[in-house]
């Protein structure tokens, strides 16, 4: 998920929730996923300002980045688009939670990192035989 997409989200739920004729909110993915989580690839390129690295070094950068928003980095390149997206990504994760109106995720197919966050945030969750949840997260720590 792209921090554009999760600035619209955050546009349309702010709109939503002041609209009192909107009595409910429903996430749904479109095609084959539900969501493939956040833009990793885009932070890691920011960090390293599109140089090449080995696929162990990408583990390592990811780590950092979703533990430390880019504390450490700050000699390394421009950290500010990690913060930034994970700023909007857990102000989304709150706003849902908090949400005044019912939530419900209807989850089919894939569902990895940050579209797990999401979803998990919902007040109800409806999954298929075809969902998977993802979590790479998991397999760093």
């Amino acid at each position: 998920m792209e921090v554009s997409k999760i600035s619209q989200i955050l546009r349309n739920l702010e709109v939503y929730e002041k609209d009192p004729i909107v009595k409910l909110l429903i996430l749904k993915g479109q095609g084959k996923t539900f969501c493939a989580g956040g833009d990793v690839v885009g932070m890691v390129l920011s960090i390293n300002e599109g140089e090449t690295f080995h696929f162990l070094s990408y583990i390592i950068l990811i780590f950092f980045i979703i533990l430390f928003l880019f504390i450490f980095f700050n000699n390394m390149g421009h950290w500010s688009f990690g913060a930034s997206f994970y700023k909007k990504q857990l102000t989304l994760d709150y706003l849902l939670a908090t949400s005044t109106k019912p939530l419900v995720s209807l989850i089919n197919g894939i569902i990895m990192g940050g579209g797990a966050g999401l979803s998990m945030n919902s007040m109800f969750r409806v999954v298929t035989e075809n969902t998977v949840f993802i979590y790479p997260l998991l397999i760093i720590l």
